[in-house]
């Protein structure tokens, strides 16, 4: 079983990937005589015409620290280094969950004599795999007929509870502090508690909430789950009765195997942040783009084989049962 997810995001805050002291540089071609210290950015303006070094271009000073004059120097030569300043904001969330499962069961049973023989034998394989979990049953506008222990319901800010009381028939799910409503958040009494953290959901989120993005580059905000389970589950049996009399021969294999995958995968932008400046989310020379995608994959192969064979004199019974069963669900 693998729970957990991974989640990328940026709240709350205000973010200027421009070009702009200080966010890529401390000092352009203007400033003339200044003191550089290891590691300074120098930003050659667009008429910059002094010494060697492309105009626009970001400069990154490796040499000796001292007193230098900025609109005179040879930036392409020793002691400075291209710095590649293309101003993107990336928000990346990705999850390659994988389980790889091989269960196998093995029987055989012999028996010889003269007079009665009895062989029996019996294979079984078991395996559970679950990549997260179930995510929810019902949304708020939903009306089902009844609810159930261990139902959940996903409300529209994301958040899923699950109800731990005894069946309801004809239930209102529909959120708020009216009466015959739920108030998912506060009523105790209803027995509708939050799993929070202990949700089994695989949560593969990246988002911009509450926040201004400024960039020169491009905006991307992406949430990828490739979320896999492969699994061979197999079983074998065999059993043999020799005798002179009767024989009788009991072979049965069998195989269940259950596979799930659960996942909430989202790239979202949600509202913006306080400041003035930036404000919003605006890109000056990129692409914004948001996206998301599960490409979650289960591959099971289940084989239950069972042999019986009996030899009597006068009277041979075999009986050889064989089942394989499999569950398998993608949840996203």
């Amino acid at each position: 079983s693998i729970q957990g997810g991974a989640e990328a995001h940026i709240t709350g805050s205000n973010v200027n990937a421009r070009g702009a002291s200080p966010v890529g540089f401390e000092y352009t071609t203007n400033h003339g005589e200044v003191t550089l210290a290891a590691n300074d950015r120098v930003r050659l303006d667009s008429d910059y015409d002094g010494g060697t070094g492309t105009p626009g271009a970001v400069y990154k000073f490796t040499g000796t620290p001292g007193l230098f004059d900025l609109s005179d120097r040879n930036y392409a030569g020793a002691g400075w280094t291209p710095v590649s300043d293309d101003g993107n904001v990336i928000v990346e969330a990705d999850n390659s969950s994988t389980i790889s499962a091989l269960i196998d069961s093995k029987s055989i049973a012999a028996a010889g004599g003269i007079g009665t023989s009895v062989a029996g034998s019996l294979g079984i394989s078991v395996a559970q795999n679950h990549i997260g979990g179930h995510l929810w049953d019902y949304v708020p506008t939903d009306a089902p007929a009844t609810l159930n222990a261990g139902d959940r319901v996903r409300l529209a800010s994301g958040l899923i509870y699950e109800y731990m009381g005894s069946k309801v028939t004809s239930p209102t799910l529909t959120q708020g502090t009216s009466t015959g409503q739920q108030d998912y958040a506060h009523d105790t009494t209803n027995s509708l508690q939050s799993p929070g953290g202990t949700s089994s959901t695989l949560l593969t989120h990246a988002f911009i909430k509450d926040s201004d993005v400024l960039a020169d580059g491009s905006i991307d905000v992406s949430a990828s789950s490739t979320a896999a389970i492969g699994a061979t589950v197999q079983a074998i049996s065999a059993a043999i009765g020799i005798s002179a009399g009767t024989g009788v021969g009991l072979s049965g294999a069998g195989v269940f195997t259950e596979n799930l995958i659960g996942t909430s995968v989202e790239a979202y932008i949600q509202g913006d942040g306080p400041a003035a400046t930036p404000a919003g989310i605006e890109t000056k020379g990129g692409v914004l783009s948001v996206w998301a995608q599960d490409v979650s994959m289960i591959s099971v192969d289940a084989l239950a084989a069972s042999v019986g064979a009996s030899i009597g004199g006068s009277v041979g019974v075999s009986v050889s049962i064989g089942l394989s069963l499999a569950f398998n669900e993608v949840d996203s």
